[in-house]
């Protein structure tokens, strides 16, 4: 999760390779989370993290089809 979070930090130095690396990254974490049998208030704090960090990587993506 560290290295999505640094990731996140720099999104507009992320080349497009890079970006959708870490859209797999953040998915498989995801992934992960919402497959656990237990789930706790820190689980869905992950997974709205995430989700979050995924709605910034497509907000990056339509930004530059956009240029």
């Amino acid at each position: 999760m560290d290295h999505i979070l640094d990731s996140l930090s720099k999104l507009s130095e992320l080349s497009h390779d890079e970006l959708t690396e870490l859209s797999n990254q953040i998915v498989a974490e995801f992934d992960s989370a919402s497959e656990s049998d237990d789930v706790t208030v820190e689980s869905v704090a992950r997974m709205t993290e995430l989700a979050d960090a995924m709605d910034s990587v497509k907000q990056e993506l339509a930004n530059r089809e956009t240029q």
